[in-house]
């Protein structure tokens, strides 16, 4: 990387804005901004975990059998897990293995939606089985201790079913991104001239919610489910006419800028200072100072996603994931961990009889499940990245 005093909000609106928005003037902070310039899927070197003195561990041998991997604290090196409606933490060694909190589900009632572990934070939704999830609410909880004289962490409630007038009329969230001590989703909003489509930003530390777009439910548009860096929200605004847009929202000065449009982007990730998209027949990394798309992955790169050639559209969504400068490439059969200071691709899955799924990426743990289509056999993998999360 190279090192720039910028001011922020100057980086912030380079990174999302198409027409590189200027400062305002406020005093620079001194930042590590990516030098985007190097990006290039030529460049890509691919490498072996052996060669890059890269350790890969099976999630079973560090959980408990019935717990369920939902986030990792990087302080303590550590797995966050479900087991049952509790909220524990394990070393990766299985040792101190301790209780974080209960959700205070009933078996019996309520069913879980989606969990997740960030930066102290347990985010989860959970809805009632009596209704077919009708009944549903997002909380928030941290795990944190508090601080001397301060009281303890209460529960959030974020929003819920019965918010609406209708209860039974709006899904649950789904696909919460989260950066920062703030969560981000989109779904179903109630403003005073009645329900729309929309953008949620909810600020966990504060307890505030906004919706930074929204859109008549009748109006054609549709969002995708967003993405989240440094200050910032990244989504992409969808109708048949015009295809793709990618917008990007700048949180500490509330404007949105429209960064690009693509017929063919299939979604967007961010991390830091990094907003990258499945655009054509490429993965991309947005380069804010020359406002271009520079691809780190397509059809002419080593990387050998399902084994064939432009094999992009064989990607999940789910198949790629970015943490800082590290992004998770995985296709029907193989998967690489990307390290884009550095252009070193490390081959986590060759190419071959196993199916590649669930790949995210928690900081500086990298996370894949394997599914072997001969033996029927699956595991869970995990491995420390290299690089920090910027």
């Amino acid at each position: 990387m190279r090192r720039a005093a910028i001011p922020l909000l100057l980086v912030l609106a380079l990174l999302l804005s198409a027409c590189g928005a200027s400062s305002s003037g406020e005093a620079g902070e001194e930042l590590d901004i990516p030098d985007y310039s190097k990006l290039d899927a030529a460049s890509v070197s691919v490498v072996t975990p052996d060669e890059a003195g890269l350790e890969i561990g099976n999630m079973p041998d560090a959980l408990p059998i019935g717990g369920q991997y939902i986030g990792y604290n990087e302080d303590e090196m550590a797995l966050v897990y479900l087991y049952g409606d509790e909220v524990r933490q394990i070393s990766l060694d299985g040792t101190n293995d301790i209780s974080l909190l209960s959700l205070g589900l009933n078996p019996e009632s309520d069913g879980l939606i989606e969990a997740f572990y960030e930066d102290g934070w347990v985010i989860w939704v959970q809805y009632s089985l009596d209704d077919m999830a009708a009944t549903w609410v997002l909380s928030a909880q941290n795990t944190a201790e508090p601080e001397t004289g301060e009281a303890e962490n209460t529960k959030l409630t974020v929003e819920a079913a019965t918010d609406y007038s209708e209860p039974g009329s709006v899904s649950a969230p789904a696909h919460i991104a989260y950066a920062d001590g703030r969560i981000s989703y989109s779904g179903v909003a109630e403003t005073e001239s009645g329900l729309v489509r929309a953008i949620k930003l909810y600020d966990l530390n504060e307890g505030t919610m906004e919706l930074i777009a929204q859109t008549p439910l009748d109006s054609g548009v549709t969002y995708t489910y967003p993405a989240m860096g440094t200050e910032y929200v990244a989504y992409a605004a969808h109708t048949e006419d015009e295809g793709y847009i990618i917008c990007g929202y700048i949180i500490p000065i509330g404007e949105t800028y429209e960064v690009s449009d693509s017929a063919q982007i299939a979604s967007v990730y961010a991390s830091g200072f990094y907003l990258a998209a499945v655009i054509d027949e490429s993965v991309a990394v947005y380069d804010p100072f020359e406002r271009t798309w520079r691809d780190v992955y397509n059809s002419a790169s080593d990387i050998d996603l399902a084994g064939a050639s432009s094999a992009v559209w064989q990607l999940d969504i789910s198949q790629v994931a970015v943490s800082g400068a590290n992004m998770l490439l995985g296709g029907t059969s193989s998967l690489y961990l990307l390290n884009l200071d550095s252009l070193e691709a490390v081959e986590l899955v060759p190419a071959g009889d196993e199916t590649v799924t669930s790949v995210q990426i928690d900081g500086t743990l990298a996370i894949w499940r394997t599914f072997n289509r001969d033996t029927g056999e699956a595991s869970y993998n995990y491995a420390n990245v290299l690089s920090e999360a910027a």
